[in-house]
């Protein structure tokens, strides 16, 4: 009897366990259910608002995006710009957006783009794929007006965009799954208050030059020719001195791509002194122009700070050439001596000059002041090269060397500011 309650007891323990077991089970079923996330929902949520005509994938999207105050391009762009697509295009470079259609009416339209441009710049920002252009509108107001630079048939154009605020459905034609794009993302161009610029610039420079080597000045025009020195405010006892002043001009185009920009540079100054000798029992004035010109190629790069001013950082290689013109005359009474003057044999002159291979590293600011025209500051360093030895005299049948002259040197602190006017 007792072995019966045993097995009976043994029963509705293995049953009590196995319904303990069911009941955990059941539990942890719910609570799994229940941890679900609900992004596992939403597949099944698209597939029903997608509607796909096969089982593979969705011809068209249908994308209705909300009526805001974002701004509205008018542009449906597809797969990125990749080699065969540039290729097809004779497109040289590998970045840009390309326009896969144009939404008719949109601000885009209205500008004059077409399907198959492939925009490069979107005001100041250099675009490198589709997102970019994309990232870089979301920055700008609706009804901004925006300049654009695209390219079309081998051709860069330039236009403007006027954004919309009031996008309508699109549909988006999706391709057929195809290679990544191979485009170059090592150097992507990015934002913040520093920016590379393509602008050029013409500028007018007054420029004030101080030279190391005093030694032409001071022991050569001063002790040996006993004209006046040429540099103001000049005291040669302290060896205290001003300097030089000239003017030039600086002529840069832009480019394209904001990199390297080249231009031309051209300056130049005389200076006129003068001293009353006497020969042949009569009195006469002997004067001196002491003239400086260089001119050369530019290199520079210019960027854009804070969006309004623009730094640039370059180099001037070219030729400057150091000149000096005696003229010695009768002094002038009467008006009708003038004609005499021309066959008078009292009458000399003479030039001589030395030149110079230059090179100016120097750095610039340009403050805007109204528009595209401000105020351009540079501070740079001149040295000079010398061609030859000795000075020379110029003449019909070749350049005389003249023995004994003095070794003299170029180099010196420059110092310009003027006006300038940036051009995009």
């Amino acid at each position: 009897m007792s072995g019966s309650n045993s097995k009976i007891h043994r029963t509705n323990t293995q049953i009590f366990y196995i319904i303990i077991c069911a009941w955990f089970l059941f539990i942890v079923r719910i609570l799994s259910a229940q941890t679900v996330p609900a992004e596992q929902a939403q597949p099944a949520i698209l597939a029903e608002e997608i509607t796909p005509t096969d089982s593979t994938r969705a011809d068209t999207i249908a994308i209705f995006p909300t009526v805001s105050q974002k701004p509205y391009l008018g542009i449906v762009f597809g797969r990125d710009l990749d080699f065969e697509k540039a290729e097809k295009l004779h497109y040289p470079y590998n970045y840009g957006a390309y326009i896969d259609k144009i939404e008719p009416g949109g601000p885009a339209d209205k500008a004059g783009l077409k399907e198959g441009d492939i925009i490069t710049r979107f005001d100041e920002e250099k675009i490198w794929y589709n997102d970019y252009l994309v990232r870089t509108l979301e920055n700008y107001p609706p009804e901004a007006t925006v300049p654009v630079v695209l390219y079309r048939d081998g051709k860069a154009m330039k236009t403007t965009i006027t954004l919309d605020s009031a996008p309508k459905p699109v549909e988006i034609k999706i391709s057929e799954p195809e290679e990544p794009s191979r485009i170059d993302y090592s150097s992507p161009k990015k934002t913040g208050i520093i920016k590379s610029s393509d602008c050029g610039i013409f500028s007018w420079d007054f420029i004030f030059y101080v030279p190391d080597n005093l030694e032409f000045y001071d022991q050569f025009l001063q002790t040996q020719l006993g004209y006046p020195s040429v540099i103001d405010n000049r005291q040669v006892n302290d060896k205290t001195y001003s300097g030089l002043n000239m003017t030039g001009f600086h002529f840069r185009p832009g480019d394209s791509d904001g990199a390297l920009n080249w231009g031309i540079f051209w300056a130049n100054n005389n200076w006129n002194r003068h001293k009353q000798i006497s020969y042949g029992g009569a009195d006469h004035t002997s004067y001196l122009i002491h003239s400086i010109n260089y001119w050369g190629i530019t290199l520079d790069r210019q960027i854009t700070v804070f969006r309004r001013l623009y730094l640039t950082a370059g180099v001037l290689a070219g030729s400057l050439t150091n000149g000096l013109a005696i003229h010695q005359s009768e002094p002038l009474t009467q008006w009708g001596e003038i004609g005499a003057r021309f066959t008078d044999t009292d009458e000399n002159y003479l030039r001589v000059e030395r030149k110079y291979f230059l090179l100016q590293p120097n750095l610039s600011l340009y403050i805007p002041i109204l528009g595209d025209f401000g105020l351009q500051a540079k501070f740079g360093y001149c040295y000079g090269i010398p061609r030859s030895e000795g000075w020379k005299v110029p003449s019909p049948d070749g350049d005389k060397t003249v023995l004994n002259s003095p070794n003299t040197s170029i180099g010196g602190y420059t110092f310009s500011i003027g006006p300038a006017i940036l051009l995009k």
